[in-house]
């Protein structure tokens, strides 16, 4: 690896981010695929794990339409 793509890389891990948004995206859409398939969702509820239907979620930012 080049030192340049090196210091690339270590900038990206050390600031965050990118991986931040990465990470958000691939979870969004994880939930988009269980919802799809009809499979229920676990969920953090007032410190509790709950199993929820997929009409019970809702993703954050989605304009309230099913995927």
């Amino acid at each position: 690896m080049s030192r340049k793509t090196r210091e690339e890389v270590e900038r990206i891990l050390l600031e965050g981010t990118l991986m931040d948004e990465a990470i958000a995206q691939a979870t969004r859409e994880a939930i988009r695929q269980h919802i799809r398939a009809g499979n229920p969702i676990a969920a953090d509820v007032d410190g509790k794990v709950c199993w929820l239907a997929p009409s019970e979620v809702q993703l954050d930012g989605d304009d309230g339409k099913r995927p």
